[in-house]
């Protein structure tokens, strides 16, 4: 299922009750897809906050050799 334009929070707590549910009704597989989910989600939010504090490098224009 696609949720569009949702926020990284928006999808952690749909992705929680999902897993809540499968919990409650026992289905192992869905909680291990779940899991999968949620460390990807977190890994990117990771990703994205750490890209936020990389300070960019002008290099300026290329110069032909010669």
């Amino acid at each position: 299922m696609r949720i569009p334009y949702a926020t990284a929070d928006q999808l952690a707590a749909w992705t929680g009750m999902r897993r809540k549910r499968a919990e409650e009704e026992q289905r192992l597989g869905e909680i291990e897809g779940i899991n999968l989910t949620l460390t990807f989600l977190r890994t990117k939010q990771a990703e994205a906050i750490r890209s936020q504090r990389r300070t960019t490098v002008d290099l300026g224009f290329p110069r032909p050799r010669g």
